[in-house]
């Protein structure tokens, strides 16, 4: 009970700092809720120095009311906060610990958090683990120098898987939805901002100044400013943000709005923003941009909305604002203007994956639900369904990968097969691709056969044998030989010689054995 938790704060201030404590059940300290009224409530003694395991077991501290820091001073290295809720209370500066040096694990606040300079919803300033936390109510400072931030003001450590579903609100610089200010070492890491964000300049829905790390976080909510305000960071000084988006609403009553960043001197990464982003003043109309409205730094693979920067003047803004009446351009690769069709379709998801680090697949959609990628979900595959060359290729984005399809249209030439070489027939698309197939094989000679040279009886004669195709080869034929014929002798007379028996060839005549 609420007596039991006044003791164990009396405990540990008294020389017990190691002590652990474990809640048993629901605790009300103050009935009603103290952010509305703390009329006779009873006054939270903080607990200065902690080094132990406070155990929330998932139990609730109803009605705290402290007016000089959190429920805690100071969370030393070894000290654990966790599975507690705190709600209906009112504290001042923060509501869990004013420093933390341990850890929040799964520790959720519910109320008002006011203060004169740097205000946190659970913790003031951080240097160790924040996780899994939570904060909604309003947090607000009434000084100039007042900054304010959803989870924390200042943050040197990591806050990792939280959120702001909170008002936030400064009277002068610096407010975040997450924190007020994440510093050199600081890391933010998968939070989302679901609470409005007001200052006065450096102010953004997940950091309002960042020269640490923002990973994998978003922000829904309206953000508004007098100068320097971003959907996820107010001024981005040496500072990464990576594979973040904002869907929020994005003003400045002057200058330097985006939709990411308001001013950059750091790097934005594998970022998008769909959420308007605005400057009213009519003579700085023109800073206002889709993903940064000043940029000095490094912007990489984002993609925004196009349209939906503008200026009180009516003019439409590109990714970058611009001190000059003319629209900054945008840069391929750098900011890329794309409309509500292209993130709907998740050609925009696959965009962001093909340019992570390493190739690392953060981004999802749901195609056909959800209008654009979200960092869980779904994974996105590029298609190609149709085109038979990369200037004719079709694509198309869908949650199941399916092989490319290629739709050649082919012209089909016949080469006939000939005696020695095998026919084929070559398929040629106009993109120039070709293939050979259907091959015939060759046909072989068919010789015809003719006597070019008759023989003679002393000469050999010839036979050509010739192919339609122009190839021929010849053999020769045998002489055919004398054809003997005998001449007949004759006989003496008183008055003439006679003559022997000759013989020529009945052939060619020549005579073979003369008669004398």
């Amino acid at each position: 009970n609420a007596g039991n938790l006044y003791w164990f704060a009396a405990q540990v201030n008294g020389g017990d700092p190691d002590a652990n404590a474990i809640l048993t059940a629901d605790i009300v300290v103050n009935r009603g809720d103290m952010s509305q009224s703390t009329a006779n409530a009873k006054i939270w003694i903080q607990i200065s120095e902690y080094a132990g395991v406070f155990d929330g077991n998932h139990k609730t501290i109803s009605g705290l009311y402290a007016g000089n820091g959190g429920m805690f001073h100071t969370i030393q290295e070894f000290g654990v906060v966790k599975d507690l809720q705190v709600v209906c209370s009112s504290t001042s500066v923060a509501g869990i610990a004013n420093t933390n040096y341990g850890s929040l694990q799964n520790v959720h606040y519910s109320g008002k958090v006011t203060g004169s300079t740097g205000v946190g919803g659970l913790v003031q300033m951080n240097y160790s683990l924040i996780s899994g936390c939570s904060f909604s109510g309003t947090v607000s400072s009434s000084s100039n120098s007042g900054s304010t931030g959803g989870i924390a003001y200042y943050n040197y450590g990591t806050i990792v898987d939280c959120y702001n579903a909170g008002k936030i609100d400064s009277d002068s610089n610096r407010a975040g939805g997450i924190a007020a200010i994440n510093d050199t070492k600081g890391k933010i890491i998968n939070c989302y901002n679901a609470g409005t964000v007001s200052g006065t300049t450096y102010v953004g829905g997940i950091a309002g100044y960042n020269c640490g790390e923002v990973h994998y976080c978003y922000n829904t909510a309206a953000v508004s400013a007098d100068y320097n305000v971003g959907g996820i960071v107010g001024y981005n000084e040496n500072g990464l943000i990576y594979g973040s988006y904002n869907t929020g609403a994005v003003t400045a009553i002057y200058a330097s709005a985006g939709g990411i960043a308001g001013i950059n001197y750091g790097e934005i990464n594998a970022c998008y923003n769909t959420g308007t982003v605005l400057c009213l003043s009519f003579s700085y109309c023109y800073q206002s941009g889709g993903i940064a409205g000043s940029n000095s730094g490094r912007i990489i693979n984002c993609f925004y909305r196009s349209g939906c920067a503008t200026g009180d003047n009516g003019s439409i803004q590109n990714g970058v604002g611009s001190n000059s009446s003319t629209p900054k351009k945008d840069l391929p690769g750098e900011c890329i203007g794309v409309s509500t069709e292209q993130f709907a379709s998740g050609e925009v998801c696959w965009l962001l994956n093909s340019g992570t680090y390493d190739g690392e697949t953060i981004w999802f959609q749901t195609i056909g639900t959800e209008e654009a990628p979200r960092l869980s979900g779904s994974v996105v595959y590029k298609n190609q369904t149709g085109g038979c060359s990369e200037e004719t290729y079709t694509y198309a984005y869908s949650n199941t990968y399916t092989p490319a399809v290629t739709n050649h249209r082919y012209k089909a030439v016949v080469t006939a097969p000939t005696c020695t070489e095998a026919g084929y027939t070559t398929y040629t698309c106009a993109c120039g691709h070709s293939y050979v197939a259907d091959e015939v094989a060759a046909l072989g000679h068919k010789y015809t056969e003719s006597v070019t040279k008759q023989p003679t009886c002393t000469e050999k004669g010839e036979k050509t044998f010739a192919c339609s195709c122009g190839d021929q080869y010849t053999e020769e034929i045998a002489a055919t030989g004398h054809t003997e014929e005998v001449i007949p002798g004759k006989a003496a007379t008183c008055t003439e010689s006679g003559l022997t028996e000759g013989k020529h060839c009945s052939v060619c005549n020549e005579v073979l054995v003369a008669q004398e």
